[in-house]
């Protein structure tokens, strides 16, 4: 948790306030167990939403304000099941919905996700099919993974004095400490690929009611459930039915040549990882924040130039590196904070020129140094992997 404050039961967020029983979320406002949710406010059981407003127990909504039990929504106002109505109309049918989640609630001190709603419910993938035939447009951006190899080339070069290539040769070893598991799935419509990561829910998703991002687009503006005056959370799951379909790929904001990344905000040029927020030119990455040339990180914030850095901010040319803030230059430290230049470092502020938190001549560390690096590059040279990481010194 990172910038927020009035948290309970939530965990891998930020930047937000007044948040219960979430998971991945931030910049968020009043929000209550919803999942994958982003620049938005006031949600209530709700997942994989951004840019919304006043969404209640709905999946896969972006630009929408005052929706309940809708799916695939984009750029609606006053939509219950899909259904848009009237303002009075919805006001009234919202108050009696809500009176009844209420009610469950306190008796039953819980409630099931939209995704448990929905688990139970059977499809009719020759009915979707058929709805949505000719309606989906494939549209096949182009990829280019030369720009994320360059990438990878420059950093290891920075980093070791010497560049790496091909990136793919190193995955395993980059991906140890940042993966998370993605299961190989496909669209119950069209059975396009598709990955889902186990992140905020997604894992959960009915398997049998997986969709694509451009068949859920399509899909959630001719949908809509029928007589939904007699919606009632008690047959929520039946009337719904016919309309809840997941997608497990969320893309916001602005996107460009992210490859094998299901989940990217505002990120371009990254590949192989889950969740790049406002990052560029990495790979194999999970959740990093305002990153670029990072590599095999695990939740990074604001790091350029670092290789295997997890649960860190701030960083600058570093290698196996977790845990800190504010350093440059260093390789396997943990929890440092404004240490430069140094090598096996723990616990320790405001060093320069350190070994093992042992301050000493520029030219021995740099002696040193030398031999790191060599044995980091034959390593990597002949098993395309190093065995020691920081977290098994």
């Amino acid at each position: 948790m990172a910038y927020s404050k009035n948290i309970a039961y939530s965990s891998r967020g930020g930047y937000s306030e007044n948040i219960f029983g979430c998971y991945g979320f931030g910049p968020v406002l009043f929000a209550i167990k919803s999942y994958g949710i982003t620049e938005s406010s006031r949600l209530f059981m709700t997942s994989k939403a951004d840019f919304c407003s006043d969404i209640y127990y709905s999946h896969g909504l972006s630009g929408c304000m005052e929706c309940l039990f809708s799916f695939n929504l984009k750029n609606m106002r006053n939509a219950i099941g899909n259904v848009i109505l009237p303002k009075e109309k919805y006001i009234e049918l919202k108050k009696k919905l809500l009176a009844e989640i209420a009610d469950e609630l306190e008796k039953k001190k819980g409630l099931p996700s939209i995704a448990e709603l929905m688990k139970n419910e059977k499809t009719d993938a020759e009915l979707l099919r058929k709805t949505l035939s000719g309606k989906v447009r494939k549209v096949s951006e182009p990829e280019d993974k030369t720009i994320i190899e360059k990438a990878f080339y420059e950093t290891t070069k920075v980093l070791l004095g010497k560049p790496l290539e091909p990136i793919d040769d190193y995955s395993k070893w980059l991906s140890k400490g940042s993966s998370i598991r993605l299961d190989e799935e496909k669209s119950c419509v069209s059975d396009a690929p598709l990955l889902v990561p186990d992140y905020a829910g997604f894992i959960d998703y009915p398997r049998n009611r997986l969709i694509t991002q451009n068949e859920a687009d399509v899909f959630g503006e001719i949908a809509s459930i029928k007589n939904v005056e007699q919606l009632t959370l008690a047959n929520a799951s039946e009337k719904l039915s016919n309309i809840g379909y997941f997608c497990p790929i969320w893309h916001a904001g602005k996107l460009k040549n992210n490859i094998r990344s299901p989940l990217n905000i505002d990120s371009v040029d990254c590949y192989g990882g889950v969740l790049y927020i406002r990052s560029r030119l990495s790979a194999f990455c999970f959740s990093p924040r305002s990153c670029e040339y990072t590599f095999g990180s695990r939740e990074g914030r604001h790091c350029s130039f670092t290789i295997n850095c997890h649960f860190s901010a701030r960083l600058t040319r570093c290698f196996e590196v977790d845990n800190s803030n504010d350093c440059s230059d260093c390789y396997f430290c943990h929890n440092c904070e404004n240490v430069r230049e140094s090598m096996f470092c723990f616990n320790v502020r405001n060093k320069k020129f350190a070994i093992g938190n042992v301050e000493i001549p520029k030219e021995k560390y740099l002696e040193y140094k030398k031999m790191l690096l060599e044995w980091i590059l034959n390593e990597l040279n002949k098993k395309k992997e190093i065995k020691r990481s920081i977290f098994n010194l």
